[in-house]
């Protein structure tokens, strides 16, 4: 998002995911983007993979907008029915730079894998998809909403299996990585499919410190606007994106701005429908 002297104007730009994205944010290279809860939170506080260059301290939330599912997506032929089974296998853990590798990486090691003793490929959802239909991988990782479009698109071209998480290895996780929640995709969210446990991950909206505190207020308003709703209930995950949650397990502050929207969104609800409280900014 970039503004002028005028009217403020839009500009989107694609990235290779929350890693770019929080270091773009954090330099001011972009003044706003999404990424993963969990590398917010280490960029923020400069720890993990953000220990080596620092926190990124100006980075501010607008709200957490969705949960993003890990999948853990193998081609059924190939009768992979752990993640322990992938040793040995050719597997993409996605894009350089993107949030998708950082929960790979951690995944891998809880099961006491690495890259080394896999194929690896890093790769995009649409791009890894390809490849399975191809036979020229046997899985893919990929962090995203459900239902993610090019896992969609790969289960109606083959048959696919979503490998579950065990539970003992995702309560060590959860451990290590508090932003991490225990999720599901449901039976049938992609075609053939069974329920899978697996983990979730919020999908921050961030911004930068500095942006003024009136244009994100205009943002966060008109990103809850009724007729913002109502596009939104168009498609699947954009009908879980609700006010109610949007304030939940923040990583990082809130936006002066976006603060100043929530605590007037509460002061008008009914007094038995209000919060404990909303998240306050430094």
């Amino acid at each position: 998002m970039r503004t002028n002297q005028g009217r403020p104007r839009a500009v989107a730009q694609t990235s290779q995911g929350s890693v770019d994205n929080v270091r773009a944010v954090g330099s001011g290279q972009l003044d706003s983007g999404l990424c993963q809860a969990d590398v917010a939170f280490w960029a923020y506080s400069g720890a993990d993979l953000f220990k080596a260059e620092g926190p990124l301290g100006n980075l501010r939330a607008i709200a957490n907008l969705f949960q993003e599912s890990l999948h853990v997506v193998v081609r059924r032929e190939s009768g992979i029915t752990t993640v322990a089974q992938l040793k040995g296998k050719r597997v993409s853990l996605g894009e350089e730079g993107s949030g998708t590798l950082v929960t790979a990486r951690q995944l891998l090691r809880a099961y006491r894998l690495s890259e080394k003793l896999l194929k690896p490929s890093y790769l995009s959802a649409s791009a890894a998809a390809e490849k399975m239909r191809n036979n020229q991988l046997d899985a893919l990782i990929q962090v995203g909403g459900i239902p993610v479009p090019a896992i969609v698109d790969l289960a109606n071209a083959m048959p696919i299996d979503l490998l579950p998480i065990d539970a003992a290895v995702a309560a060590d996780l959860r451990k290590i990585y508090p932003h991490l929640q225990l999720d599901v995709i449901p039976a049938g969210t992609y075609a053939g499919t069974i329920e899978a446990m697996t983990l979730g991950i919020g999908a921050i909206w961030i911004a930068a410190a500095a942006l003024d505190s009136d244009l994100i207020y205009g943002i966060t308003r008109a990103l809850w606007h009724p007729s913002t709703g109502k596009v939104l209930d168009e498609q699947p995950l954009g009908r879980q994106i609700r006010v109610e949650t949007a304030t939940i397990g923040l990583p990082v502050p809130l936006h002066p701005g976006a603060e100043r929207y929530y605590a007037e969104d509460e002061q008008q609800k009914p007094a038995d429908q209000k919060s404990q409280g909303q998240p306050k900014s430094p």
